[in-house]
């Protein structure tokens, strides 16, 4: 919500649209929709706590789930949306009271592929655990997936050992003691215990599951990322134990031996892709034709060995998980499938029938650090040092310790405060921790009691226990009177990280390097907008690296935290989920001029069609120290283009940075469009439509609006398909460090067949096939006119960018001094009023250059532009 308050007594009114609008002073819309058989609603406060919940049994059309008088929720047949709740009726079943009782759900599984119970049973199940030291009957107990038939599965004589688990086989049967005849849907749905008083004892409703991936309660939470305990409690322990058991019953040579997850080393010499290690343990070759690798145990020949393929005896061999079959080994003889790994996901391996011969079971993964079989040791192991295609060493470590908790968090303090920060971690390990921003390490200091903060400063800790690996660095940044009025950002680095000669990304700034970091970022009423985070960060930007303020690429990986991933909320106007990414930028090459000239610039495509990059203003603080005024950026990838689009995510896309490099996937579909354009020169309505089959035209349309207005000469192209959507090219807003710069007839440098830009090196040969059409330049100059007329009349425009400017002045006399030569104030309120000006002026300039380009008559001025020039003169 960007709305600051709720008076007491007030209704704000969320229509479940499933598009996202957050913008003070419009209706506000979710970007998700309810389902008519029944949901779960939660609200969370600012600091992502869990304010409120309710879940919402299945509905009739036009029937409410309402709040009453009394405070229970019960269905309402005359919804009064925005108004106080009419009369309630009596809920059949109040899903959101539960009894109390020591009967639980402890682990469901809804695609079960490989886990075969005792009795042969390959089903589906469901797990309770009796947390009692007595033996709990199940009497008068029932499971179900559906509120409207509660006794669906009667529990009646069976009952739960203490401090046990009971499995009930969802194998559709019915007749046998713990054989239910319903079963889960792999999709999603929920599971509800009702106990003897008919009262709800538990329930869970789960998101779709995975094949073989269970979800497990353990350490007070439900999780995907622990292997199936099917009748055992979930621990690591239990989880070995299985693993074992099923590698005993197949008695298989071949074996998964080692598996490296969200790895970043490069593995080919240019990758870093995930990858998986077989073993053959056997004294003889095995011929692999045909043995199938898969992420999906339903589907277990998902990627199959082409023929040919083999093994030697004792020997290793490496397969690269990542999209693009090869079908051949490369030159260090390694294979690479066509799929690539996920957190929560399996692996087997199967025989050319299809059938399963090993399995490594779903385990909670870290970043770089690999797991795998250890010589004569049953289950999987931890590895910090992976080796791939190599033995596999004499140790390794069945767990890691968790990451150490603070008991005050960092954020914005008062001046004068003082803190007593204490640090706790999992029983039997110990604390070690820094304040001088080093990543801490067992020759640190020891924690042994609290630690008095009382001015700005920065603790880091890990954890460390024999037997375990080290725990993530714990991060919190403590900072007191500070007095800003933009977001504040912290970012963390160890100093060699960052100022080394021979380490540091900003001492070596042409080195496309990575570093361990830790960022959090608070508002400036100092709420928690995004709460500390490992990460990684780079220096970000191609000529911008040489200037004296640098910016960065903050990048979530799981080699850095628990999480690869950042809040959604890091854009006031952008409601996603989560960001895998985001740039934390100083401007660019405008850093020694407005500072502002790139998102102001990105964000008139808010006005279009166009993906641009979000902005948030912000001050950044490295190691503590004062950096000035920065941008919180979106960053271009495959998951920020598919949130902006509205499509699921995926990896099957291209992204193509100016003419021809592409940055994911490749260019070759748009080198085709322009093959096709040089055999059809002319740009008949016929082509035209073709081409549209090809590209987003209005979208196409909507970005050259924008090159043109903008006049940007250093010119930043980027554009993208979805291979699995309608497979057309649509632009994105980028890189306007250079526009509104400099007066210039952008549109005949457009057209200009030698290239556009100042060096000429931006094609133009699409550009120039559309206008060469009359309808489709009809179609332009109609949208420009529309654009120069509404959102981008210089009043308009001058509103919003004075808007901006205002809320960096305050910080701008700091910054200067902290960047003397690189923009002094004086220099900097110089440039704002230049970039003013050109405001100011350049509608009017354009409109001129495009009537003279396109010999417009009087009429035809006047039918795309009279109604921009009308409102220019009223300016």
């Amino acid at each position: 919500f960007s709305r600051e308050s709720l008076q007491p007594g007030e209704t704000l009114l969320i229509f479940a649209s499933g598009r996202s609008q957050t913008r003070s002073g419009y209706v506000y819309h979710a970007p998700f929709r309810l389902s008519a058989s029944g949901d779960a609603v939660s609200l969370y406060d600012a600091s992502g706590g869990l304010a409120f919940s309710v879940e919402v049994p299945p509905l009739e059309a036009d029937v409410s789930w309402a709040r009453g008088a009394e405070g229970g929720f019960a269905t309402c047949p005359d919804p009064t949306p925005g108004e106080p709740n009419g009369a309630i009726q009596p809920a059949a079943v109040a899903v959101q009271t539960a009894a109390e009782g020591n009967v639980r759900l402890n682990e469901i599984m809804a695609s079960n592929a490989t886990y075969r119970f005792e009795d042969g049973c390959l089903c589906d199940y469901i797990e309770l655990y009796n947390d009692r030291a007595l033996p709990q009957p199940l009497d008068g107990y029932a499971l179900t997936d559906d509120e409207s038939n509660p006794k669906k599965y009667p529990l009646d004589g069976l009952a739960i050992p203490a401090y046990s688990c009971l499995v009930i086989h969802l194998d559709g049967e019915g007749s046998r003691a713990g054989h239910a005849a319903f079963s889960l849907s792999g999709k999603g749905e929920q599971v509800l215990l009702y106990d003897p008083q008919d009262r709800l004892a538990d329930s869970l409703r789960y998101e779709p599951l995975e094949g073989d991936q269970a979800l497990s309660f353990a350490d007070g939470g439900w999780t995907t990322l622990l292997a199936p305990t099917p009748g055992l409690p979930n621990t690591t322990d239990n989880a070995v134990y299985i693993a074992s058991q099923f590698a005993a019953a197949l008695h298989s040579s071949l074996l998964i031996n080692e598996v490296c997850y969200s790895n970043t080393a490069r593995v080919d010499g240019l990758n870093s892709f995930d990858w998986l290690e077989l073993r053959n343990t056997g004294s003889q070759p095995v011929d692999l034709t045909g043995y199938g690798l898969s992420d999906d145990p339903s589907k277990p020949r998902k990627w199959q060995f082409p023929s040919g393929a083999s093994i030697t005896a004792g020997g290793y061999l490496v397969v690269m998980l990542a999209d693009g079959d090869t079908a051949a080994p490369d030159a260090r003889g390694y294979y690479r499938t066509g799929f690539a790994l996920s957190a929560g996901e399996s692996v087997t391996l199967c025989t050319p029938e299809g059938a399963v011969i090993d399995r490594l079971p779903v385990m909670k993964q870290y970043g770089d650090i690999s797991c795998g079989r250890l010589e004569g040791q049953s289950g999987f192991f931890y590895f910090e040092k992976p080796t791939i295609g190599a033995y596999n060493g004499a140790s390794g470590a069945r767990s890691r310790c968790q990451k150490p908790t603070f008991s005050v968090a960092g954020g914005l303090y008062g001046a004068g405060q003082t803190l007593t920060v204490e640090i706790s971690a999992e029983p039997d390990a110990l604390i070690f921790y820094t304040t001088d921003c080093s990543e801490p390490t067992t020759a640190s200091s020891i924690y042994s009691g609290p630690i008095t903060v009382s001015q700005n400063a920065i603790i880091r800790a890990i954890a460390t226990r024999r037997g375990s690996i080290d725990s993530y660095v714990a991060t919190e940044s403590y900072f007191f009177g500070l007095g800003h009025n933009l977001r504040v950002v912290s970012l963390v680095s160890a100093p060699d990280n960052l100022f080394s000669g021979k380490t540091g990304i900003i001492a070596n700034q042409l080195e496309k390097w990575e570093r361990a970091a830790n960022v959090e970022i608070y508002a400036a009423d100092g709420s928690v907008v995004q709460p500390s985070h490992g990460c990684g960060i780079a220096l970000n930007g191609d000529a911008s690296r040489r200037l004296e303020m640098k910016s960065f690429r903050v990048l979530g990986r799981s080699c850095y935290d628990e999480t690869n991933s950042f809040t959604g909320g890091l854009f006031t106007d952008r409601n996603y989920p989560s960001y895998r990414s985001f740039l934390l930028r100083g401007g660019g090459q405008d850093n020694t001029r407005a500072l502002i000239r790139d998102p102001f610039i990105d964000s008139l495509a808010g006005d279009t069609e166009v993906m641009y990059q979000e902005s948030e203003m912000c001050v950044l603080y490295i190691n503590g120290e004062y950096y000035g005024v920065y941008d919180i950026r979106e960053r271009i990838s495959t998951y920020s283009i598919c949130d902006f689009e509205g499509w699921e995510r995926t990896k099957r896309m291209d992204i193509v940075k100016g003419d021809t490099l592409a940055q994911y996937g490749t260019n070759t579909d748009f080198e085709d469009i322009l093959s096709w354009i040089a055999a059809h020169p002319a740009s008949t309505d016929e082509n035209i439509a073709y081409l549209e089959t090809r590209i987003d035209l209005d979208n196409y349309l909507d970005f050259m609006c924008l090159m043109v207005y903008s006049a940007n000469q250093d010119i930043g192209v980027r554009r993208y398909r979805s291979v699995t959507t309608d497979g057309k090219w649509r632009w994105i807003a980028y890189d306007q460090d250079f526009g509104f710069y400099n007066d210039t007839d952008s549109i005949t440098r457009w057209l200009d067949p030698k290239g556009a830009g100042t060096r000429k090196n931006i094609d133009t040969t699409l550009f120039r096939y559309v206008m060469a059409n009359d309808a489709a330049r009809d179609r332009y100059l109609t949208r420009f006119g529309e654009l120069l007329a509404g959102p981008w009349a210089p009043d308009e425009l001058l509103s919003r960018f004075d808007a901006l400017v205002e809320t960096i002045r305050p910080e701008m006399a700091r910054h200067g001094q902290r960047w003397p030569d690189t923009l002094p104030l004086k220099r900097w309120e110089q440039q704002i009023a230049s970039m003013r000006q050109r405001i100011e002026e350049r509608a009017g300039k354009i409109i001129g250059y495009i009537t003279d380009c396109f010999k417009l008559n009087d009429a035809d001025r006047t039918r795309y532009f009279g109604a921009a020039l009308e409102r220019i003169g009223r300016s």
